[in-house]
């Protein structure tokens, strides 16, 4: 591998590794909330209406037996409901509950704030 492609790599990598964790990507809780960036990502596919969870799984790029385990840890806490599809009893439609839209609303506000914090014009001190 040429020199000047090296250091390419190294570069993109070094950013990647600034850029997750400026994101907070790798802490247990994502936005000090007590969902993991994962399952944020999965209510917010749900946010946007029901869908099967061959569906959320396509969209995140999830491995169906993790996606699985999050959905069931949804359903005990009653954050979602689960309904066979009329077309294909083997697929399930993911719906989210009322108490599943009110813990989502916590992590979309809080989200929009970080993103609108970190492109936000400086101040004049700074």
């Amino acid at each position: 591998m040429p020199a000047a492609h090296r250091k390419q790599i190294d570069e993109i990598r070094r950013f990647n590794r600034a850029y997750t964790r400026r994101l907070g990507v790798l802490d247990e809780s994502f936005l000090d909330t007590r969902f993991s960036l994962t399952e944020a990502r999965v209510l917010h596919e749900l946010s946007e209406g029901e869908k099967t969870a061959s569906e959320i799984g396509s969209a995140l790029g999830l491995d169906a037996g993790y996606l699985s385990r999050i959905l069931e840890r949804f359903a005990k806490a009653r954050l979602i409901s689960r309904s066979s599809a009329g077309e294909d009893r083997r697929s399930v439609l993911v719906s989210p509950t009322r108490l599943g839209y009110t813990a989502y609303a916590p992590l979309e506000a809080r989200s929009r704030n970080s993103v609108g914090a970190m492109i936000a014009p400086p101040a004049e001190s700074e």
